[in-house]
């Protein structure tokens, strides 16, 4: 049945009853079907019946050949068979609707159920039109709905929930943020859930978002601009007086129009407990859910994009479900986490090849300790300490090159199972200004959704001192100093820096590190370790050994060079590696840093009876 459309039929044919606006409403009492929906979008957006029959005959134009000629017949000699103002005018006059200025002015055209085309045409004769996402989504085919199957876990759905209560009968803006989009997206789908609506995603500038609401019984979300210069004007959507949700990273700015307020809703990392929940949904063995639970700090959106990475790799091996192995391999292989702007180290770094002094394996033992107490290190301590504090930790490696501090934050990461990106500071600084805080921020925000270990080497390049001011390059370079100390402090994750020198950095720096590792070049010792750590089981005597560690004052990355051209020398020559190589690779070495061989080194090599070459002769 359609009461509607044969009601307009009706006046366009001059054959309507006495009473136009009784007959409406009977109409719209027995309505059913597309004719039923207008109706509701009618009520709820404060519409007329004149509204709704404008809109009838737009829909029925589009979709009725019958109609769509009947339309074109009468506004012949004309071309075009969608009615114009002109025709709408004639229509619309017996429902309180006279002229073609109160057409163009309807509350339909305001709300986006119709349009008009042809803007250089006069008004009497520019056409209506429906929108087409107006018309699918009248015909039930929204497209835009609920974009997120991410479980959020009980403790986020009871966070979201009574944000969705508190929201009920207002016209309130509510701001989503989460450095995870997807996360933000399930967040904002379960505001909207408790409320007892949808969510309509609106990717962009979009037609008819009150109309297309009203009909779905969802409320409308927008995704904010990112990056620390990102803006975002929330619209008043006409006619619409339900809620507003925006979905945003953890930069940039959202302000409503004309003043509009805003509440701010920042996404939670779920607690021990409630990881261990969504892990338990995720894998089969409930000792793997307990052990990644408390272990890794993941937000639930990272939770479930490990999880499904897991089930693919495990589908690779030939198993039908995920282990707690599968998730740490997914989450140590992914290249993609940080796009261009960090690099993966994929090596694991154990004890036995970390030689440092015990007073730096203290330091770094201790910050062990706070990573993996992180989240519960205030509990019982006063409101001082609770005032201020956040789960961010940032740890300053200094020392000369070569000391091991690389080898420390592989290290660091492989004890505490977590991937560790290096940081690509070409791609990060640019010479256009505010870029460089664009690209940190995303960074930043792609790191914090991911739970990495983010790793600065030369830092100071980044964190360096601020000038005094004396031309407008220094004023730019100032600013973007004082945005990166903010936002490595506001950093929910773990960073890592390493430097040659702390006099390098700001003097603001420092108290934003919760420790400062000094490297001092190996003693002895140390240096008889490192030997012992590249070289393995290699056939080289304790003797040699010791003349080795006593004789050059190199440290470990040197020695790692030495050793590798040594054994590049002993396989050209077809051989096991003989202490001659060894030499010879420090000569090499020291030749790079300018220097010459020690002499004790340069007699030992001597006494071993290898012929010394023209280098070594001048090194003596």
């Amino acid at each position: 049945m359609q009461q509607l459309l044969d009601l307009v039929l009706a006046s366009l044919e001059g054959r309507l009853p006495d009473d136009p606006l009784a007959a409406y409403h009977d109409c719209a009492a027995r309505g059913q079907g597309v004719d039923l929906a207008l109706i509701a979008v009618a009520e709820q957006l404060r519409l007329d019946p004149a509204d709704v029959l404008m809109a009838r005959l737009a829909l029925a134009v589009e979709e009725d050949l019958s109609v769509n000629r009947q339309v074109a017949t009468l506004q012949a000699p004309m071309a075009g068979s969608r009615p114009t103002v002109g025709l709408l005018a004639k229509l619309l006059t017996p429902f309180g609707r006279d002229g073609t200025t109160a057409v163009a002015h309807s509350g339909a055209f305001e709300v986006g159920l119709v349009g008009l085309t042809e803007p250089t045409a006069p008004l009497v004769e520019r056409p209506v039109a429906m929108p087409g996402a107006v018309l699918r989504a009248l015909r039930g085919r929204e497209s835009a709905l609920d974009r997120t199957q991410l479980d959020l876990g009980d403790e986020l759905q009871a966070l979201a929930h009574q944000h969705g209560h508190a929201l009920i009968g207002s016209d309130t803006v509510l701001v989503v943020r989460s450095p995870h989009p997807a996360e933000a997206r399930a967040a904002a789908l379960a505001v909207a859930r408790a409320a007892g609506c949808r969510t309509l995603w609106l990717d962009g500038p979009a037609a008819g978002v009150p109309t297309r609401c009203a009909l779905a019984d969802a409320w409308p979300v927008l995704s904010a601009a990112t990056g620390p210069s990102g803006h975002t004007v929330v619209p008043r959507f006409p006619r619409w007086a339900a809620p507003v949700l925006v979905v945003a990273g953890v930069d940039g700015t959202v302000e409503g129009a004309d003043g509009r307020p805003l509440l701010t809703w920042r996404v939670p990392v779920p607690s021990a407990q409630s990881r261990t929940q969504l892990w338990h949904a995720k894998l089969q063995d409930p000792a793997d859910a307990e052990a990644l639970g408390p272990a890794h700090r993941h937000r639930a959106g990272r939770i479930h994009d490990l999880a499904a990475m897991a089930c693919t790799a495990a589908r690779v091996a030939g198993r039908d479900q995920p282990t707690a192995d599968d998730v740490h391999q997914v989450a140590r292989e992914g290249h993609e986490a940080l796009g261009k702007l960090a690099q993966l180290l994929p090596h694991d770094v154990g004890d036995d090849a970390l030689v440092l002094p015990d007073g730096v394996r203290n330091d770094l033992a201790a910050f062990l300790a706070r990573a993996r107490h992180r989240e519960q290190l205030t509990e019982g301590l006063g409101a001082a300490t609770l005032a201020r504090y956040a789960t961010g930790l940032r740890v300053l490696l200094v020392g000369p090159s070569g000391t091991g501090k690389t080898m420390a934050v592989s290290w660091l990461a492989t004890k505490l199972g977590l991937p560790l990106f290096r940081v690509d500071l070409a791609s990060v600084v640019s010479k256009y200004i505010g870029e460089t805080e664009q690209n940190l921020a995303e960074l930043l925000a792609r790191a914090e959704a991911s739970e990495v270990l983010l790793f600065f080497d030369e830092a100071d390049s980044l964190f360096g001192k601020r000038t005094e001011v004396q031309q407008s390059t220094d004023r730019y370079a100032n600013a973007q100093t004082n945005y990166l100390l903010q936002r490595i402090e506001s950093y929910e994750g773990i960073v890592v820096l390493a430097s040659n020198s702390r006099g390098k950095f700001d003097t603001a720096f420092s108290r934003r590190l919760d420790l400062i590792v000094q490297f001092p070049n190996p003693a002895p010792t140390e240096r008889l370790a490192l030997w012992r750590a590249h070289l393995g089981d290699t056939a080289i005597s304790a003797q040699e050994l010791n003349l080795l560690a006593a004789s050059s004052d190199l440290a470990g990355g040197h020695v790692r060079n030495a050793v590798l051209a040594g054994a590049v020398r002993a396989q050209d020559a077809g051989r096991t590696l003989r202490f001659d190589d060894l030499v010879e690779g420090l000569r090499m070495e020291y030749r790079k840093l300018g220097k010459t061989l020690p002499t004790a080194l340069s007699r030992a090599k001597l006494t071993n009876g290898a012929a010394p070459s023209a280098a070594t002769t001048a090194d003596r």
